[in-house]
């Protein structure tokens, strides 16, 4: 079923848009709201998400039997199973596969609505979560939480990594926003450019590069760690390298920019990264910092801020990606 959005709808407050879109989409699936138990809701999408009863119950604050009563009870007032028991857990009907986007934009308005009518951040309780590649967290995410300690010192933070799934995180309504190298996600989604940076080359100081000149031969002959989230042994030097007809050795593959400096501390190995993330090994670890030798103006990134467009705009997360932009500025400034 498509959603959409009015001009009207986006200047009520959420409960009015909860209400308004309640009537006008579960009058197609439930015939009559009336005597819906909005709990049944919660239930169903934590069932939907987590295809296992028992986890389901532990995501509502329920017992397992309180769950499978619940569905029970959903199940007689739709006049459809909803789930079916398969090798790989609860299988979702046609029904519920159609009833599982609304709902959660349904439960999302109620959160929004309790809120009260005005976002009061240094008064909300809500977990803002976001799914992040490691570049971001090491250099944005310190401001982040900082801001938030200031601003809604009873807000919660949670930093999921971003690993092939973010997209489909946000589409399950998990995460709030991701931080990712992609500019041009599927139109479901809103993007915007939020971070970028150059790539330079980091060693230890007693390293014979750390004061020798750094030609192209010279950087493309000595053993290199990549740091590489999907543990690939090729990344985007490589390509570089490769138009001008040279090939690098990678002795070592990481998943995590913080694994690097112990190993660069310790072996001849040199290590490209982005400028931000060398500051942070230099002032640390005391490692040293020269320049690439091939052209970097392209840089490593953008780092982009995505967004699930959904029914009605939260006052929280819209508060929330004001704060990611904003502090992402200070981090470009600096």
């Amino acid at each position: 079923m498509a959603l959409s959005i009015s001009a009207d709808d986006l200047k009520m407050g959420p409960a009015s848009k909860f209400l308004k879109w309640i009537g006008e989409t579960f009058d197609i699936y439930l015939m009559n709201t009336a005597g819906l138990d909005l709990n049944l809701l919660r239930v169903f999408d934590a069932v939907y998400r987590e295809r296992n009863a028992t986890r389901a119950a532990r995501r509502v604050g329920l017992s397992q039997p309180a769950v499978s009563n619940a569905l029970s009870r959903l199940r007689a007032q739709l006049g459809d199973e909803l789930f079916h028991r398969a090798p790989e857990g609860l299988r979702p009907t046609a029904r519920a596969d159609a009833l599982a986007e609304p709902v959660r934009a349904a439960l999302g308005l109620i959160e929004d609505a309790l809120e009260g009518p005005e976002f009061l951040p240094a008064l909300t309780r809500r977990t803002f979560r976001v799914a992040s590649v490691d570049y971001a967290v090491a250099v944005l995410m310190p401001r982040v939480a900082a801001r938030l300690a200031r601003e809604a010192p009873n807000s919660r933070l949670v930093v999921l990594p971003s690993i092939g799934r973010t997209l489909d995180l946000l589409d399950d309504g998990e995460i709030d926003v991701g931080l990712l190298i992609r500019s041009a996600p599927p139109e479901r989604f809103e993007a915007e450019p939020i971070l970028r940076d150059e790539y330079v080359v980091v060693m230890r100081p007693t390293h014979p590069l750390a004061e020798a000149e750094m030609t192209l031969a010279a950087y493309a002959e000595w053993p290199h760690l990549l740091m590489s989230p999907t543990a690939e042994v090729r990344g985007v030097v490589d390509e570089r390298l490769a138009k001008q007809g040279l090939t690098r050795r990678v002795a070592m593959v990481v998943t995590q920019f913080p694994s690097a400096p112990p190993i660069l501390e310790t072996t001849d190995m040199i290590h490209t990264c982005p400028r931000r993330i060398a500051d942070i090994y230099a002032k640390r670890f005391g490692l040293a910092i020269r320049p690439t030798p091939f052209d970097t103006h392209r840089g490593a990134g953008p780092v982009s801020m995505i967004w699930r467009r959904r029914l009605g705009e939260s006052a929280a997360t819209s508060w929330f990606r004001k704060v990611l932009l904003e502090e992402a500025a200070t981090v470009l400034e600096s």
